[in-house]
């Protein structure tokens, strides 16, 4: 009978290790996307109002960043992984 609990509190502190690895891997994925864009205040030339604006940053305008991030990454979590899961 303590075996079974000892196996148990194993399973349980590798769950939660897996837990926290998977939540620092999508965050760090999802974090890049805050690197993106940039804002900055500019006179509106028409109005003549001050407006602030998104740009993209350096990093956006990246051909590689897109491929690698934008399309690569994107379609393998947002789609086999998931869809992996589900069908496993």
């Amino acid at each position: 009978m303590k075996n079974c609990r000892d196996n148990g509190r194993l399973l349980g502190k590798e769950k939660e290790d897996l837990d926290q690895d998977i939540f620092k891997m999508l965050f760090t994925f999802f974090a890049c996307r805050f690197l993106e864009v940039t804002w900055d205040e500019y006179e509106d030339p028409v109005s003549g109002e001050n407006r602030t604006g998104y740009f993209p940053t350096e990093l956006r305008r990246t051909p590689l960043y897109i491929s690698i991030y934008v399309t690569w990454m994107y379609l393998v979590f947002m789609y086999i992984v998931p869809f992996t899961t589900l069908a496993g």
